[in-house]
């Protein structure tokens, strides 16, 4: 999990009301948490994680304790855009984007494509007599691969949220951690100082999940989403290796990129 935590090794030991604020600021910060990642973040076990986050809420009314996790989001703010409207948000930035991605995959390489529309124009970039892995948890990037017998699928089930055509929820969250990943192409809301940053809040541990089971990760976004905000923080700049975006992005965006050490590949 990329938000940070006291150096200490020995949470578990220390005060339950220390431990519930170290836990209150993780929450705070990305928006929403499973309760596997804050138990493994904070070196005790999920019960009691479970306890702490309940005790939270009672006293809180801006913490939420949801199916496998917790937010400090409102339920209304948590589910994102629907999928068909992002679709068609900024098709031939996208697919300027998408191409260029694709020109990075390396044939026999495993990789993973995410919830994003950006994800499903790679899919659809991919080429047919490349031999590759590909892991998703997206329904639509499975449906552009699913005549491309070149390439491995492999589909993260899960609970389905309708409005990202993808599968999340602890089921897809285990699955993950069981796969290991060479390169995972990260679609993202919106794009800050904080780091990368996703709309659902599900969606945002989901990539979390396929972060942490890569060895490197290329974030591919138009440069529109440098000029909005979301809810969940995904992961800070420095976990990126490589920005793919189209020319429209700002200098002090790419700036801004760049003085973290992240190559940017301009479509």
């Amino acid at each position: 999990m990329s938000t940070e935590v006291p150096k200490s090794s020995d949470l578990k030991y220390v005060s339950a009301p220390s431990r519930r604020q170290t836990l209150m600021s993780m929450i705070e910060d990305v928006g929403f948490c499973t309760i596997t990642e804050l138990a493994a973040a904070l070196k005790v076990s999920e019960m009691t994680v479970r306890r702490d986050v309940t005790k939270l809420a009672a006293g809180n009314s801006a913490i939420r304790v949801v199916h496998g996790g917790v937010s400090s989001v409102p339920v209304t703010l948590s589910n994102g855009t629907d999928y068909e409207l992002r679709a068609r948000a900024f098709p031939a930035a996208k697919a300027a984007v998408a191409t260029a991605a694709a020109r990075l995959v390396v044939p026999g390489s495993t990789i993973a494509l995410d919830s994003g529309t950006t994800a499903v124009k790679i899919a659809e970039a991919l080429p047919t007599d490349c031999e590759l892995n590909v892991v998703t948890q997206s329904l639509a990037v499975a449906n552009a691969l699913i005549r491309k017998d070149n390439i491995d699928l492999t589909i993260i089930g899960g609970t389905l949220v309708r409005s990202l055509q993808a599968c999340v929820g602890p089921s897809a969250i285990n699955a993950i951690a069981g796969i290991r990943i060479d390169t995972f192409y990260l679609s993202a809301t919106s794009i800050d100082r904080r780091g990368v940053l996703a709309g659902n809040d599900y969606d945002a541990a989901t990539k979390r999940e396929l972060i942490e089971a890569s060895d490197s990760v290329v974030l591919v976004s138009d440069s529109s989403k440098f000029n909005i905000s979301s809810r969940f923080r995904v992961c800070p700049l420095e976990r990126i290796g490589t920005l793919v975006t189209d020319s429209n992005l700002a200098d002090e965006y790419r700036l801004m990129i760049e003085s973290v050490g992240i190559t940017v590949v301009i479509a």
